[in-house]
């Protein structure tokens, strides 16, 4: 991390207190005869401006030169094995692999990526997420050849996520710090991982189970309790709520817009737009639990409301979907408005792009079409006609690369929270059930080009 207020002495304080507590790098030294040396490199998102909130004046160095200056310093304190363990995602794990030299090995997180040789490893044992079978993205690890020397191979790792795996590698390196043989060594953790249903491996501390033991009285109690009922089952995985439009987004939105016109005096919104990042559990069908609503709604977001323009909405939607695809955290899932739109053409604007989306930008690209679902009417691209907009605290203050939200009127700053909204709507269908599907709320020209919305 580089803090822009460095020349700053009144720069922020919290800015000074974050870049005393973070380094490039560390060393541990190994307790062999030799005393051998390792070093770690740290690595993060450059996203992580957009889909967190950091302090003011601190931004975030990209992941290929904050390692080659790392690995710099590393090498002039005469280290020889450099390992690179960040936050960024599969993909540029892979592209640090090639394209950083003197790397070893790459351990990496973000995009809960699971990795599994079966030739190596065997069978995948189990459920492994959330009850449902895992498909391997790559294998464990990915060896990845080094673009300036082809006969340099790099393994890339990454342990899936929800404490699911361990991640174990026995690493074999000669003494002058080149990797001779890498063998995974991972643990499924079975019954310690969310609805796993492999083998337990490693036995539970008899201390920390005691202090379980104590409080999951009080805490069942509150989380299994039954708040209602859903007829269906509505995927939350990452790879469909980034994606696509989705059965649970369209029915977290449903329940917001119904929460503020029934169970407030605000009356109508007009849309919702709410990050996919928001949302991170499935709904199960049957019983619906206070639990089930804290898992896929964990953030405490709260209800904001915006005033915005056709524009406005525009180049929200531009951002949206301006690296659909890749699974990002700003894809909107909507209500009360269709987005059409073509992935093959290039966004105008964007997350991580020289432009964002705000209102200096005069025209969108891959945004085709919106319309209003209460009408059927175009929502014009201009500045003709204002709208209300449902979204969370987070957005409305312009994250996840929203930056036109910072420009939008505000009618609503600090509304009820999700989960509260949420939980009223499940019980709200009785005996019956909560239900919601696919409604061409989101559509993508490309892959359905005989939508109604295309033609």
């Amino acid at each position: 991390m580089a803090d822009r207020c460095s020349a700053n002495e009144f720069g922020p304080m919290e800015a000074r207190e974050l870049g005393k507590r973070v380094a490039p790098y560390t060393t541990t030294t190994l307790p062999n005869p030799q005393g051998t040396k390792i070093g770690i490199v740290g690595y993060l998102t450059p996203d992580t401006m957009f889909i967190s909130s950091p302090p003011e004046c601190v931004s975030i160095t990209k992941e290929t030169e904050a390692v080659r200056t790392a690995i710099a310093s590393l090498k002039a304190e005469g280290v020889k094995i450099i390992i690179a363990l960040g936050h960024s995602g599969y993909a540029m794990d892979q592209q640090l692999a090639a394209e950083v030299q003197d790397l070893d090995l790459v351990i990496g997180g973000h995009s809960h990526t699971f990795l599994w040789d079966t030739a190596l490893q065997g069978p995948v044992p189990g459920m492994t997420d959330g009850g449902k079978a895992t498909t391997a993205m790559g294998s464990y690890p990915t060896v990845v050849r080094s673009t300036s020397d082809p006969s340099v191979s790099v393994p890339v790792f990454q342990a899936f996520w929800g404490s699911r795996f361990m991640g174990a590698i026995d690493l074999t390196f000669d003494s002058e710090g080149k990797l001779l043989s890498f063998i995974p060594r991972q643990v499924i953790l079975g019954d310690n991982g969310n609805n796993s249903q492999a083998t337990t491996q490693f036995a539970d501390d008899p201390i920390a189970n005691g202090i379980i033991d104590m409080l999951s009285p009080a805490l069942d109690a509150f989380r299994l309790e039954v708040i209602g009922k859903s007829a269906v089952f509505a995927d939350g995985s990452t790879a469909e709520i980034r994606n696509n439009e989705t059965a649970l987004g369209n029915m977290i939105c449903d329940s917001l817009l119904w929460y503020m016109q029934n169970r407030t005096n605000f009356g109508r919104v007009d849309f919702c737009g709410i990050n996919a990042g928001s949302i991170r559990g499935s709904l199960n069908m049957g019983n619906v639990t206070v639990g089930d609503v804290l898992t896929i709604l964990p953030f405490n977001n709260v209800i904001a409301v915006l005033r915005m323009t056709g524009r406005q909405l525009y180049l929200m939607a531009e951002n949206s979907v301006s690296r659909w695809g890749t699974q990002s955290a700003e894809f909107l899932q909507i209500g009360r408005f269709h987005l059409i739109f073509d992935d093959t053409i290039p966004p105008q604007c964007g997350v991580g792009m020289p432009l964002q989306c705000s209102g200096n930008v005069t025209t969108v690209s891959r945004v085709m079409r919106l319309y209003d679902n209460s009408t059927g009417d175009l929502i014009p691209n201009d500045n003709s006609k204002n709208f209300s907009l449902l979204t969370n605290d987070f957005l409305a203050e312009g994250n996840d690369g929203f930056v036109i939200f910072e420009e939008a009127g505000v009618l609503l700053a600090t509304g009820p929270a999700f989960e509260d909204a949420f939980r009223e709507y499940i019980a709200s269908f009785g005996e019956a059930g909560v239900s919601a599907q696919r409604e061409e709320r989101i559509v993508n020209c490309n892959q359905t080009p005989g939508s109604r919305f295309c033609i």
